[in-house]
């Protein structure tokens, strides 16, 4: 089993909501075997050993891949901010390394991704072009699943699999975030007209925000008809110091009996 310094988390990453907080974004090691539920707080401090703070005393957050600080506490005294995350774990508690966001973004950065977001879902809505979703984050950590994980080898033995929905993961998907996407191409809004009972392959493009991050094979769910789309491939457009404003995303339709529609996922 690993043992550096943070384990077992990977580097933090960071990220700028369009009202002005901050977006913590984690990662926990694979080789990780507490079982869960781990619960997850967000803390800051003003240096490595000052002592942290909870931004929010009310929780821990449970099967989370990211934390929000929704206060704008950077620029002005706190320019030397750091986070880090604690996680609780079957008795057991364990720190990030503490990380400054300032380390790979500066105050024009940090504007300038805000700005970009911002203009976008106006343009989205004064067009009537965007649409509300979830986005469904799938899991790479986390409990192995019992029912189809091929103990040696630790492939997935079962695709259809309603305990990990084919990802091996106890749960398969973070829980869902709402999520707008630009449909500029009008693709999404006439599938559900277009496709009904008619099982053929849809590709779509659509544009979404940066926040949170899109991965390969992650879900976005169409509130309105509860369809569900995997992405494909994703690109960003534009990127800052390894963080993107938006992403160019390549979607496909995924069509019943698919095992992701057993995944609950309800309109807000």
């Amino acid at each position: 089993m690993s043992n550096y310094e943070g384990w077992p988390f990977k580097q933090l990453f960071f990220d700028a909501t369009m009202k002005g907080g901050t977006i913590v974004y984690f990662a926990i090691d694979p080789e990780f075997d507490k079982p869960e539920p781990w619960g997850f707080r967000l803390q800051y401090g003003r240096s490595v050993n000052d002592t942290f703070e909870y931004v929010d005393e009310d929780y821990p957050a449970y099967n989370v891949c990211f934390l929000i600080d929704p206060l704008q506490r950077l620029w002005n005294r706190d320019i030397e901010l750091y986070y880090r995350v604690e996680l609780e774990a079957y008795n057991d508690t364990y720190y990030s390394v503490p990380q400054r966001p300032t380390q790979y973004w500066n105050k024009l950065d940090w504007a300038y991704t805000r700005r970009i977001r911002r203009d976008k879902v106006w343009e989205w809505m004064k067009m009537g072009i965007g649409v509300r979703g979830a986005l469904l984050k799938r899991k790479i950590w986390g409990d192995k699943c019992p029912q189809c994980t091929d103990e040696r080898m630790g492939t997935v033995m079962n695709a259809s699999c309603e305990t990990c929905y084919g990802t091996g993961i106890v749960g398969g998907y973070f829980d869902p975030i709402e999520y707008w996407i630009g449909d500029e191409t009008g693709s999404v809004r006439q599938s559900k007209r277009t496709n009904m009972g008619n099982k053929q392959d849809v590709k779509i493009q659509a544009v979404g925000l940066g926040c949170p991050w899109i991965g390969q094979y992650d879900y976005w769910v169409n509130y309105s008809s509860d369809e569900r789309w995997v992405i494909d491939s994703r690109k960003p457009i534009p990127k800052l110091r390894n963080v993107p404003a938006l992403f160019h995303m390549n979607m496909s339709l995924v069509h019943h009996p698919n095992v992701i529609y057993k995944f609950e996922v309800t309109t807000p």
